[in-house]
C-alpha cells in the first residue's frame, strides 16, 4: 500500500503497490478553485502482468467521485489517467488507485 501527498501547483511522482488483493491506495493533494488535475497510473512494469488499474479523483468530502478512469492510460493499455479535470473549490482532494478486479494486484 502507498500513501503520499503533493504540493498544489507542483508535479509529483509517487510510488505505490496495490497489494495484497483488494488493496486500495490513496494520495492527497491541496488545490485551489479552477486548478486542473492531471494524473496517471503507470502499470507497464507490473510484476503480476495484470495492470488493469482504476483511478478516481475524489472530492474534499472523501467520498464523492469527481472523475473516474477504469483503463486508458498512455503507459499501458490497461492503466488509467485523468487529464484536466477542474477543481470546483479550494481544499484537499484525493486520488484513489486500485486494480479493476477485487482479486487483482498491481
Amino acid at each position: 500500500a502507498g500513501e503520499g501527498a503533493a504540493v498544489a501547483g507542483a508535479s509529483a511522482v509517487v510510488l505505490g503497490t496495490v497489494y495484497p488483493a483488494a488493496d486500495v491506495d490513496f494520495f492527497s493533494f491541496t488545490a485551489a478553485a479552477n486548478d486542473r488535475v492531471y494524473a496517471a497510473v503507470q502499470t507497464l512494469f507490473d510484476a503480476s502482468a495484470s495492470g488493469d488499474s482504476v483511478l478516481d479523483l475524489i472530492a474534499t468530502d472523501g467520498s464523492t467521485v469527481l472523475e473516474n478512469d477504469p483503463n486508458d492510460g498512455t503507459f499501458n493499455g490497461s492503466s488509467s489517467s485523468i487529464a484536466g479535470t477542474p477543481i470546483p473549490a479550494a481544499g484537499t482532494y484525493f486520488l484513489r488507485v486500485r486494480h479493476n478486479l477485487a482479486t487483482g494486484t498491481i
